[in-house]
């Protein structure tokens, strides 16, 4: 885990935000996560850094699980199996554990979040035609009937 670690390279440091950190980590962990489509599938974008060695052999090892996966599939992935083949989890503190389980939590998530924005906007945009259609329907019928 410690050669993973060393290995990982470091997040630039406009890129260790507030919103890319992960709470729940005894440890400094930010995990940037975006998407990206190839070949016309939206695709997760995954980098990580944290200040302790150990704990950035297990964003390594997360990453190697989601980074290029497809959204759509992020759901159905169980992570700690690779854990368990790894014979990793019960070497880990309760403290690392509920780190690991954060990063992933935030992995989980983040493709609900995205989906959900989208269809909010899919939805303002419908209402936006909506109203529109009614006011240039009001506009008609005052022009027919001589509404004031």
């Amino acid at each position: 885990i410690f050669d993973l670690g060393r290995e990982m390279p470091k997040l630039e440091d406009s890129l260790k935000s507030e919103s890319n950190k992960v709470s729940g980590c005894a440890s400094q962990v930010w995990l940037r996560l975006e998407t990206y489509k190839k070949d016309g599938v939206e695709r997760l974008s995954f980098l990580g850094d944290s200040d302790a060695l150990i704990v950035k052999g297990l964003i390594a090892i997360v990453g190697s699980i989601y980074d290029n996966m497809p959204l759509s599939d992020i759901s159905n992935v169980d992570p700690y199996k690779m854990f368990e083949s790894l014979e990793l989890l019960g070497h880990l503190s309760s403290q690392r554990a509920n780190g690991l389980n954060s990063m992933i939590k935030k992995i989980q998530d983040f493709p609900n979040v995205q989906v959900c924005w989208q269809f909010k906007l899919h939805l303002l945009s419908k209402l936006v035609e909506i109203n529109r259609s009614i006011v240039v329907y009001w506009v008609k019928l005052n022009k027919k009937f001589k509404i004031t």
